[in-house]
């Protein structure tokens, strides 16, 4: 199906007429508008969870002891598309129905170029990493096991190309391993799997079996940069479009806010947006990246929440510019008396009531007012352009910005409580756009982190132990274990001695260095 039939087509009478049920008003095109978009998406919604709902309470009348486990791509995945695939996993496991749920990150979803410091690139460790990890919140939150898909020959390999689809499936597997919630894996399609791959590989799937039955449990143990860094992600990210100009594509906003970070070996977190009822909600959070032009709050009580986290010590940085969907009628925050917007509202729970957000004017670089080092590093890159282009905004009402652009502040810190904001109007989709984007993110959460227990510290690579079994990926140059291990991902698993890793390469070992 093209991405566009699923906004352009597909409405049929009984859609329409449950959009009439729903809403009290006739069926409209949900490309007439953004709050039209906004409203067939939570409708999808609507659907997906009373199908769960109906379908599991049928299942459990006849065979209570049946598991019902549900299967989404990640929010992201959908949000690729901007199409109108619905993304809903917090709405999905919110129903109470949900026996499990199945993290659907696989060979297809993580290959393909995505931007990252500033240039297009395929790196399926990291979009497999970040998948995944968009899955861990929400599960965890509502008590629900979570399993990693695993999928060793994509549904588009017909038993072509072995040696790609191998390293994709060793990026799969270290990126589950990566998260400690992942205890579970299933392994799917023995048909294609095994059918049509060498021997050699079909002896590598079954180690690889074996070794992820073995790991469920193990003590975890991460080494990586800078830990506590976590992103606010909503399932609204694929509730919005960049069609008419209303919106910058979400998936480039979602990178923007992630890669730079992650390709610098900091291993960044997602708190489910949906899950936040209370400060206690932050909890093990050092510093929370927050953006509203590329996802919505659904409630207001997020923005108490976090008004009342940061009062209470905690560190917030916001990345984020205009959007249309942020002026849509009808929603919590439309009211001058709520905000207007969704960070107008952010801004009034903070008491920063006087910040007001505006749209700058004419077109000009970027320039750090507290920093001057970093300015020069800005400037040998390009420097950063800030232009009205609808995406970009301004704030007024500050009396010593952080960073501005053309006399205009498009940067803010304010302390709030025991804790402190630091605000960037710029789009969030600026962060992947350029190699100064993504200093700028970098350098924004340096200077946001002071506020912290931790300074900002870079690694070369993403390790973590589980017991003996030891998963690596090197996201900047090679990296080297130290000690005697045997190769998981080779079907002769051979025993190695102080292996070295290439840049981007996965590599999963058993440790028997304390064996005689």
């Amino acid at each position: 199906v093209e991405p566009e039939m699923l906004r352009r087509g597909l409405y049929g009478g009984t859609y329409k007429q449950l959009w009439q049920d729903y809403y009290g008003t006739p069926w409209v095109d949900p490309l007439s508008s953004p709050e039209t978009v906004f409203r067939s998406q939570r409708l999808n919604i609507y659907t997906h969870t009373r199908a769960i709902e109906t379908y599991a309470d049928a299942i459990a009348s006849v065979s209570p002891n049946i598991e019902f486990n549900v299967a989404p791509h990640s929010t992201v995945a959908y949000s690729q598309y901007d199409g109108g695939i619905t993304g809903g996993i917090h709405h999905m496991l919110a129903t109470g129905r949900v026996g499990s749920v199945t993290a659907q990150v696989w060979s297809n979803t993580i290959m393909g170029a995505f931007p990252c410091n500033g240039s297009s690139r395929e790196y399926p460790f990291l979009r497999g990493y970040l998948g995944y990890g968009s899955f861990v919140d929400a599960a965890r939150y509502h008590g629900i096991p979570l399993y990693a898909l695993d999928d060793a020959m994509s549904d588009t390999a017909n038993g072509l190309n072995e040696p790609y689809w191998r390293t994709l499936n060793h990026d799969q597997i270290v990126a589950s391993l990566m998260q400690s919630d992942v205890n579970r894996w299933q392994f799917i399609y023995p048909d294609r799997s095994f059918t049509n791959v060498s021997d050699r590989y079909r002896t590598e799937q079954t180690n690889i079996h074996r070794a992820a039955l073995d790991v469920a449990g193990k003590a975890y143990r991460f080494t990586g940069g800078t830990p506590g860094i976590a992103l606010l992600l909503s399932d609204t990210l694929s509730w919005q479009t960049g069609e008419n100009g209303w919106a910058r594509n979400a998936a480039e906003c979602y990178y923007g806010l992630t890669t730079p970070l992650a390709a610098d070996g900091i291993p960044v977190r997602q708190k489910a947006m949906e899950c936040i009822a209370s400060a206690d909600d932050l909890e093990g959070v050092t510093l929370l990246l927050v953006s509203y032009d590329c996802m919505k709050p659904l409630s207001e009580k997020v923005n108490i929440a976090l008004a009342d986290w940061v009062r209470g010590g905690g560190t917030l940085l916001y990345l984020g510019g205009h959007d249309a969907f942020e002026h849509m009628d009808g929603e919590w925050w439309s009211s001058r008396e709520r905000g207007s917007t969704p960070l107008g509202n952010l801004l009034m729970h903070l008491g920063l009531e006087d910040v007001s957000v505006t749209a700058p004017e004419g077109a000009s670089l970027l320039e750090w007012t507290a920093l001057s080092s970093f300015q020069d590093e800005l400037d040998s890159l390009g420097g950063m352009l800030v232009q009205p282009d609808g995406f970009q905004a301004a704030f007024d009402g500050i009396d010593t910005p952080l960073l501005t652009a053309g006399g205009q502040t498009v940067g803010f810190e304010a302390a709030v409580g025991q804790g402190h904001v630091v605000a960037c109007s710029l789009s969030s989709a600026s962060y992947s756009d350029s190699k100064a984007g993504a200093a700028l993110l970098r350098q924004l959460t340096r200077h946001a982190l002071q506020y912290t227990n931790y300074s900002y510290v870079s690694a070369n690579a993403f390790t973590v132990r589980r017991g003996n079994y030891v998963a690596v990926n090197p996201v900047r140059g090679e990296a080297t274990l130290e000690g005697t291990f045997v190769d998981i991902f080779d079907s002769r698993l051979p025993v190695v001695v102080n292996p070295v890793i290439a840049e981007g390469e996965s590599a999963l070992y058993y440790d028997i260095s304390a064996a005689d």
